[in-house]
This record gives structure tokens, C-alpha cells and sequence, in this order.
């Protein structure tokens, strides 16, 4: 559920200015975690 209130620059904005107790002026939103596919010919670093 955090995750879907951070993806919207208004809910994020929201939600922070409210834990912080302060206004938030410039916001950039975090973006999800991405799956990686793993692949059987694929290197590991």
C-alpha cells in the first residue's frame, strides 16, 4: 500500500508534509522495484 501512495506525486506529497509536519515544496517520486529475469546464458557480477 505504500508503494501505490508514493507513485502519485499528490498522495506522496500528502503523506509526507503530514509525517514531517512541514510543507513540501519539490517532491521526486521513488520509483518501484524492478523484476530482473534471469536468464540461463546470463553472467553474474
Amino acid at each position: 500500500m505504500f508503494g501505490k501512495v508514493m507513485e502519485n506525486p499528490e498522495n506522496c506529497e500528502a503523506l509526507l508534509g503530514a509525517l514531517l509536519l512541514e510543507k513540501i515544496e519539490v517532491i521526486d517520486c521513488p520509483q518501484r522495484e524492478k523484476f530482473i529475469q534471469m536468464k540461463k546464458d546470463g553472467k553474474f557480477i
